[in-house]
């Protein structure tokens, strides 16, 4: 589990480094008609209850091949990020 979620983080932080300052964006009139809720800040954090769970349900044969699919997904994202 930590080395696969854990180069996720390293991923990520090594791409966020290699991009520009962010900019502001003016919202859109489709931002606009979604209320802003400081209560969704749950449904955010749960992702840090999900992701454990995923490796820690996930049958000891299949653990290599999750490892191996977050660390691809997380260089693909960070490709794009």
């Amino acid at each position: 589990m930590l080395l696969g979620w854990g180069s996720v983080g390293l991923i990520y932080t090594l791409t966020d480094h290699l991009q520009s300052p962010g900019q502001i964006m003016t919202p859109s009139s489709f931002d606009q008609m979604i209320a802003f809720t400081p209560h969704a800040i749950w449904l955010y954090l749960s992702f840090f209850i999900v992701v454990p769970l995923g490796y820690l349900m996930t049958p000891l044969d299949r653990v290599r091949w999750l490892s191996r699919a977050m660390r691809l997904t997380a260089v693909g994202a960070g490709t794009v990020y």
